[in-house]
């Protein structure tokens, strides 16, 4: 139904034995022209396979995305941008259940230059969600 009306898909992932980052890697084998986004960079714990595994995912997987909500290792984030780009990284909040003012600090503080900056926290959002365009707010 999202390839024939061209629309994302966002999967909680992290979860042990029903959302993974492996999963939502056969998922997004099997559905290559829908864009998946993963919550909380793939993981929640990011434990060394956890992230082993969600970088794993997006490497190969170009219509994969994550969101950075949760990811406490700001080094998993820039790697992902410095490996994949950040056309790959958009901002998550996942209110109410976490801080938004940290959550908007995770992505306002990352050692990226501004335009990638722009991109993880909006950018990417419009482009993947398909948002009629505007001026980028600061």
């Amino acid at each position: 139904m999202c390839a024939t009306h061209n629309r994302p898909v966002l999967v909680a992932t992290g979860y042990p034995w029903v959302s993974e980052a492996a999963q939502v890697g056969d998922l997004a084998r099997r559905h290559p022209d829908v864009s998946l986004i993963m919550t909380h960079g793939g993981q929640i714990n990011i434990s060394g396979l956890g992230q082993m595994d969600a970088f794993e995912v997006l490497r190969r997987h170009s219509n994969v995305c994550m969101e950075t909500s949760g990811v406490y290792r700001q080094d998993f984030i820039l790697e992902v941008v410095d490996q994949l780009g950040p056309d790959r990284v958009l901002f998550g909040s996942n209110s109410p259940r976490m801080d938004v003012r940290l959550e908007v600090e995770r992505v306002r503080r990352a050692n990226v230059n501004e335009a990638a900056r722009t991109l993880m926290l909006e950018g990417n959002a419009r482009r993947v969600f398909r948002l009629e365009s505007s001026e980028p707010r600061s």
